[in-house]
C-alpha cells in the first residue's frame, strides 16, 4: 500500500510538471498513469523468505491462505506480515510442582516448537504472533505438574527421561489443535524444596 501511495504522489507530481513545462496535459497525463501503473505493479510483489510464511491482511481481513516461501503476487491494498515458522524456544522459569509422596519440585523448562506453516493465518487471527506466552505457557506448567503428580521424587531424579517423554507427550497433545509442533523439550535446575 505504500507503493500505492508514493506512486500516486510521483504520478500527479510528474503530470503536473509535464503538463505545465510542455503545455500538453495528455502528456502529463500518460506520464503519471505510466509511474502510477509501475508503482501498482512493484506493490502487487511479495518475496516470503526462507524459513517463514506470510500472512496477508486486506482491510482488516485475514487472508486464510499461508503465503509460503516464495514470490507471490498479492493485492496492493494488503499487507503481509512475515512470520518465523523456523524451530523456536519457549522457556518456562522457576515452575514449581508436587510429587506423588508431597515434595516441592523446582525446575526450568525449555521448549523447542515451530508453528504448523499452513495454518499461520489462522495462528495469527486467533492469538496474534506471542503463542509462547499465551498457549504454551499455561501449557507447560499444566503438563509438568500433572506428571511429576504421578512420581515420587526418587523417582523423579532415577526416571528423568521418562518424566520428560511424559511431559512431552502431554504437552504435544495439549498444543495440536493450536497447530504447534513441539520437537523436544528440557529439563534445566531440577531441584527439590530446602525441606527435602
Amino acid at each position: 500500500m505504500f507503493f500505492l501511495v508514493i506512486g500516486l504522489i510521483v504520478a500527479i507530481a510528474i503530470a503536473v510538471a509535464i503538463s505545465m513545462r510542455f503545455a500538453k496535459p495528455a502528456l502529463g497525463i500518460v506520464a503519471g498513469g505510466v509511474v502510477f501503473v509501475l508503482a501498482f505493479v512493484a506493490a502487487s510483489f511479495t518475496v516470503i523468505s526462507a524459513g517463514h510464511t506470510g500472512v496477508q491482511v486486506t482491510l482488516g481481513e485475514v487472508n486464510p491462505v499461508a503465503l509460503l516461501e516464495g514470490v507471490h503476487l498479492v493485492n496492493p491494498l494488503s499487507s503481509v506480515h512475515d512470520v518465523d515458522v523456523r524451530l523456536q524456544k519457549a522457556e518456562l522459569k522457576g515452575a514449581n510442582a508436587g510429587t506423588k509422596d508431597l515434595q516441592v519440585v523446582h525446575t526450568d523448562i525449555v521448549v523447542n516448537f515451530r508453528l504448523n506453516a499452513a495454518h499461520v493465518p489462522h495462528i495469527y487471527k486467533e492469538f496474534g504472533l506471542n503463542v509462547d506466552e499465551k498457549v504454551l505457557g499455561p501449557a507447560i506448567n499444566e503438563a509438568f505438574k500433572s506428571v511429576t503428580a504421578k512420581y515420587n521424587s526418587e523417582e523423579l531424579i532415577t526416571k528423568r527421561a521418562e518424566v520428560s517423554q511424559g511431559i512431552q507427550d502431554q504437552l504435544t497433545a495439549k498444543v495440536a489443535p493450536f497447530n504447534i509442533d513441539v520437537s523436544g523439550i528440557s529439563l534445566v535446575n531440577f531441584g527439590f524444596s530446602a525441606d527435602y
